[in-house]
């Protein structure tokens, strides 16, 4: 009996010497794994933004005259200028790849009119514009929108006092109007929004002066173009 225990005991000893060089090299096959890192966060579009942009305005203005029923045009002027402005607006993304919103912006166009015509040459002066516009947009990629937008225009046209004749109106300021717009925006590091955008402003509203020694009217209707580049910020 002291023999056959003896011999179990070399056995189950000598099982264990051969067990334990096969764990070793189970742990040198299979090594343990470092930790899975965190997802990268999904980019989204929806959002409240603000931002600014600077570019080139853009302007015409036909010169109407107005008398016994007849309308002439008597010429079209034009004018260029630095602009910029300020906007802000809400995104919503809907699915993956539309963008639906609505903006308001505020831009200074720095629009003069003139006929080139000595020292009180300048006829027609728009400064300021306000717009509220929806917005629509594809998404090239997660990050790249190319959009499109369609709204209201405030736009001032005040009128220097080109004529001293007894009787004569002015009939100016803000007029109403069309804005439409295309546009490239991109969105950085799912915060910072950077976008090239042209904007067409089309005056609804005519300004005027009225002659009533002459029995005339005096039209001008200003459009404008507009390209900027924009950097805004998605909170």
């Amino acid at each position: 009996m002291k023999h056959l225990f003896a011999a179990s005991f070399i056995a189950v000893a000598a099982l264990g010497a051969l067990a334990a060089p096969a764990t070793a090299a189970d742990l040198a096959t299979y090594p343990i794994k470092a930790p899975l890192a965190p997802p990268a966060p999904v980019m989204s579009w929806t959002g409240f933004y603000i931002g600014g942009a600077v570019g080139t305005t853009f302007g015409s203005t036909p010169f109407n005259v107005e008398q016994f029923g007849y309308t002439t045009n008597v010429g079209e002027y034009g004018s260029s200028s630095f602009s910029a402005g300020l906007y802000m607006g809400y995104n919503w993304q809907v699915a993956q790849t539309w963008v639906f919103g609505l903006e308001g912006e505020a831009n200074w166009l720095n629009q003069s009119f003139s006929n080139n015509n000595g020292s009180n040459s300048t006829f027609l002066k728009s400064d300021w514009q306000f717009a509220i516009s929806a917005r629509g947009g594809y998404l090239l990629t997660p990050s790249s929108l190319l959009f499109a937008k369609v709204g209201w225009a405030f736009t001032d046209a005040n009128i220097n006092n080109i004529y001293t004749l007894p009787g004569v109106t002015y009939n100016d300021g803000y007029r109403n109007g069309v804005l439409v717009g295309l546009g490239l925006e991109t969105m950085i590091a799912n915060n910072w929004l950077v976008r090239l955008e042209g904007d067409y402003t089309i005056n609804t509203q005519n300004a005027s002066i009225g002659v009533p020694a002459a029995g005339a009217k005096i039209q001008f209707a200003p459009d404008f173009l507009t390209a900027r580049l924009g950097v805004g910020y998605k909170f």
